[in-house]
């Protein structure tokens, strides 16, 4: 029987296992430390593990640390005892420890299900809403080129695809071009559903807050494209609500600006003849007075 600390990715990802002996484990920055973490939150001996001499109670102690030793929401205080694998946070590390008679949870079943029909199937979807859009378009006076919108969409769905893919591959070992492939396709399609869904709303009802929302939402569903993309390559370290916020906040302010500044431009507009005849009432006045 013998206990183990595990350094941990947010995902539970194991970056580093170590044995814990009987004299016990160090942890900290210091390279003569038993577990090393390399994060500049950690002091150079953050904490200390004890194991009593028959191997079966382990507990936790913070050796003085700025930033402390947390399990869960909570500081401990003194020696804390591991009664199961919740990870302590020591600075901004995950760390945590299990002895090797716990249970061991079972293994995940593989996918057998193949993505590519769901990938090919979404494409075709894409390229039939590309030719219904240049359809809609056909004046009659200058035919659209359909065949090279196809093959400029089709270049695109795979570049975009593909550096996704490759990102993939450098960083967890595995592609999944058609994941990717399936993710830009569907994007492409539910963000022209809904901007052609907010135009007819807005055409049928005479409402404005359709159009006004339109370049917001697709901000936010750009961001969750990219998101599904990275949480694809990477799948430990891109969370949902974090990620969106990141990549959507910019655009949405940049968004907000640009409307303030056109409702600013309109409001002067407006004001410009109420200004004028102002001013003429002023200087009617002026001429009365001196005559």
């Amino acid at each position: 029987m013998s206990w183990f600390a595990e350094h941990v990715r947010r995902d539970g990802l194991v970056i580093k296992r170590v044995a814990i002996g009987p004299e016990g484990l160090r942890i900290g920055r210091a390279l003569s430390d038993d577990l090393v973490l390399d994060d500049a939150h950690c002091a150079a001996h953050h904490a200390i593990v004890l194991v009593d001499d028959a191997g079966r109670d382990a507990w936790v102690e913070d050796l003085g640390s700025k930033n402390g030793t947390r399990k869960g929401a909570k500081t401990i205080i003194g020696p804390c005892q591991v009664l199961d694998d919740q990870p302590f946070t020591l600075g901004q590390s995950w760390v945590r420890f299990r002895h090797s008679t716990w249970p061991v949870a079972e293994e995940l079943a593989l996918s057998r299900r193949p993505i590519w029909p769901f990938a090919v199937c979404a494409v075709a979807l894409a390229f039939a809403n590309i030719v219904w859009e240049l359809w809609l378009t056909d004046t009659g006076v200058r035919r659209p080129t359909y065949l090279n919108d196809l093959a400029y969409a089709g270049a695109a769905f795979a570049l975009w695809s593909g550096a996704y893919a490759l990102l993939g591959r450098l960083i967890s070992g595995v592609d999944r071009f058609f994941t990717h492939l399936l993710i830009a396709a569907s994007g492409y399609l539910f963000m022209s559903l809904l901007s052609d869904g907010l135009e007819l709303l807005s055409f049928a009802f005479g409402w404005l807050w359709p159009v006004r929302v339109d370049y917001t939402l697709s901000v936010l569903l750009v961001a969750t494209v990219v998101r599904a993309h990275l949480r694809t390559a990477d799948p430990g370290h891109w969370p949902v609500r974090a990620c969106a916020q990141w990549f959507a906040s910019p655009a949405v302010v940049a968004g907000q600006t640009q409307r303030r500044g056109r409702g600013h431009a309109i409001s002067t507009r407006a004001q410009g003849p109420s200004r004028c005849a102002a001013q003429q009432n002023r200087s009617r006045r002026g001429i009365r007075l001196r005559s």
